[in-house]
């Protein structure tokens, strides 16, 4: 019996406990809706309209709370309460911080910015352009990340090959480091070289081979006999080891 009376008791008191914070929290929601405000002049308290009795204000002008009372003999009814305004001038935002702008921006907020605030991530989330051969200074107000990569802009055509004028060309494409023109020299087999004899210079845009071969060009024809000396028509050569007859 005695045991459970002990524990009414303890029920009693923590009953009480609790009704003395209701009191506490009671108090100072009515503390709440009295609040008025921060306000930078005395003046801007003095001209608050429709205030009620326990209304109160904070002045930055000389950091003193003012609170209103409607028995007071004066003829202003906001009065010095003798407490200090606290720490903070201006109550702290509860709004998430805004991205950066392109112009930025002076802002009309009376809230200040908590020490660990942090804005959100003002980055593209689009895929870099490529390059191009006039460039553009781009009108995005996000940043690009520091790990980003543009698209390979290498040519996907075989290259061309050389030609007589050549060509700076028009593409905006890279060569890829591995890259090989065609060879330009002649493939047709029944194109050999011509055999020496009379200069050209020839129209042909091909390369010779480095180990192509000209064609013999001897005479098949009996050397004539000894005689009067001539210098001769033929465009051939005579092999080292003919012989004259006699």
């Amino acid at each position: 019996m005695n045991q459970l009376q002990a524990q009414v008791g303890s029920w009693e008191a923590d009953i009480s406990d609790l009704q003395q914070d209701v009191v506490v929290i009671q108090q100072e929601l009515t503390r709440q809706q009295h609040f008025r405000g921060y306000f930078l002049t005395i003046q801007e308290i003095y001209d608050l309209p429709n205030a009620a009795d326990g209304d109160y204000a904070y002045s930055a002008e000389d950091l003193q709370e003012y609170i209103y009372d409607s028995q007071s003999p004066q003829s202003i009814k906001w009065v010095q309460s003798g407490h200090t305004v606290p720490d903070q001038l201006a109550p702290a935002s509860d709004s998430l911080p805004l991205v950066d702008a392109g112009t930025g921006q002076a802002g009309i907020s009376n809230e200040y910015s908590r020490g660990d605030h942090r804005h959100p991530d003002n980055i593209s989330t689009t895929i870099p352009e490529k390059d191009s051969s006039t460039g553009n200074v781009g009108t995005q107000t996000t940043y690009a990340r520091s790990d980003h990569q543009h698209p390979l802009q290498f040519s996907s055509n075989t290259p061309v090959t050389d030609s007589t004028s050549g060509s700076y060309g028009s593409t905006t494409d890279y060569a890829l480091s591995n890259h090989s023109h065609p060879i330009n020299v002649e493939t047709n087999a029944g194109n050999i070289p011509k055999p020496d004899g009379l200069g050209d210079n020839g129209t042909s845009t091909f390369y010779a081979r480095n180990d192509h071969i000209h064609p013999l060009s001897v005479s098949v024809v009996d050397p004539l006999p000894d005689g009067v000396a001539t210098a001769g028509v033929a465009n051939t050569y005579a092999r080292s080891d003919h012989v004259h007859p006699l």
